[in-house]
């Protein structure tokens, strides 16, 4: 992920761990992302780094909201990320989740130059049919903001998954103009999705000599 350093006014690359890869002391959490706890009373509850058919690479990251309570959550927390007030952000995440009764929240928390919540912007999801979806939050950071940190939780039903994979969080501008459209390409260089400004989500698939076969929509 590139940032944009307030105070240097250049752009500073930050390890985000976007692909949960990493986990240099060993203890089954992925690095940047080893804040975790369970806010209720269930039994058996976890986050690990798990193997389990990842969006890519060998790992993802799995949150277990545990047994016995329905109102339980278990919870993930990045480590700060350093960003610039006013400036308009997108983050995406792919994540995985059945989800009939419960929910899958993810939260982008504003912190200001002080350490204080000064904000948090909240989006909830269920009924993934346990399959990857990838999911895009735009939004434009409050002007008093240095950092924010992002949050997964899941729980509302007993025994909820949520899987994690490929978080990236990227600088659109620093104007805090929300009204772009997106394009993301894939190995070929081929735009394969198109993100617009109210949400929408075109998925586009080509065959083996690069013509367009399908032109789907995913998200209305």
């Amino acid at each position: 992920m590139l940032i944009l350093d307030v105070d240097k006014v250049e752009l500073t690359q930050i390890d985000m761990n976007e692909g949960f890869e990493k986990d240099e002391n060993s203890n089954n959490l992925p690095d940047f992302w080893e804040t975790v706890w369970r806010n209720g009373t269930s039994t058996n509850p976890f986050a690990t780094i798990a193997p389990y058919e990842p969006v890519d690479g060998k790992y993802h990251y799995r949150l277990f909201n545990g047994l016995d309570d329905k109102d339980s959550f278990m919870y993930a927390l990045s480590d700060p990320i350093p960003v610039l007030g006013g400036a308009a952000y997108e983050f995406s995440s792919y994540l995985r989740y059945y989800l009939p009764e419960g929910q899958a929240v993810v939260s982008i928390i504003q912190i200001d130059d002080k350490g204080n919540n000064v904000g948090e912007i909240h989006n909830g999801y269920r009924n993934g049919a346990w399959s990857w979806k990838a999911h895009y939050t735009r939004f434009v950071v409050q002007p008093n903001v240095a950092s924010i940190r992002i949050r997964f939780a899941v729980g509302g039903e007993v025994g909820a998954y949520l899987d994690m994979d490929q978080v990236r969080l990227r600088l659109l501008n620093t104007q805090g103009n929300l009204n772009i459209v997106h394009y993301e390409y894939n190995q070929s260089n081929e735009v394969k999705r198109i993100i617009y400004p109210n949400g929408k989500i075109v998925e586009i698939e080509y065959d083996a000599n690069g013509n367009q076969v399908q032109r789907k929509i995913v998200k209305e």
